[in-house]
């Protein structure tokens, strides 16, 4: 779902370049994103790539090393007095990026802030009780997250299972033969595994 980080990248656009407020706000909205950010609260496989071409549709370039900026400060400040008291403390995003979010006391009795709507919420919650808990999915197991996502269709799944277990056959068969052939050496060598491959092979062949 990248309309809402367009609005927002349009709205830092049209502000002046130094606004906290917004950048901070697109990290949070991260964060509270399960299909876009970690537990760790790091980016899932492909987000990146999904995020600078959401700003490049709205107009706007957005480097990657910004993205992870926005995101440290989100993970810097949860709470909207936090970013309140950094952006009084620093004045622009720049100097604040410079000093690398140092740390200002959370308010206890202060909810983490999440940027969503109750409506974005609600669908969300929906989203990922269909599918699961994403660390857990079957899919995101057993197919690249950068190549497959859940809409993927089941041809393309059949194929690159296919083409995949065709692989680890012929690694398997092999690794079967290397195998073989190390313990047709090691007994060649009459069981001194000291023996050098050279060693072992002139015994070999004199068989």
């Amino acid at each position: 779902m990248t309309s809402p980080y367009r609005r927002i990248e349009r709205e830092i656009a049209a502000a002046d370049a130094g606004t906290v407020r917004g950048r901070w706000e697109y990290g949070r909205r991260l964060l509270c994103d399960p299909s876009a950010t970690t537990p760790a609260g790091e980016l899932r496989p492909g987000k990146m790539a999904e995020l600078t071409e959401a700003a490049h549709r709205a107009g706007v370039r957005l480097a990657e090393e910004e993205i992870l900026c926005r995101l440290a400060a989100a993970l810097a400040y949860p709470q909207e007095s936090q970013i309140r008291r950094a952006r009084a403390a620093y004045g622009t995003w720049e100097a604040l990026a410079a000093a690398e979010f140092p740390e200002f006391e959370a308010d206890p009795g202060e909810q983490d802030y999440d940027p969503r709507t109750a409506a974005e919420r609600a669908q969300q919650a929906e989203r990922q009780l269909a599918l699961g808990d994403p660390d857990q999915l079957t899919l995101f197991k057993l197919f690249p997250a950068d190549e497959f996502s859940e809409f993927s269709t089941l041809a393309d799944l059949r194929k690159y299972a296919e083409e995949n277990a065709d692989r680890a056959a012929r690694h398997a068969s092999a690794a079967q033969r290397r195998l073989a052939y190390v313990g047709t050496l090691i007994e060649a060598a009459g069981g001194d595994e000291s023996k050098t491959w050279a060693e072992a092979q002139r015994a070999l062949d004199a068989t």
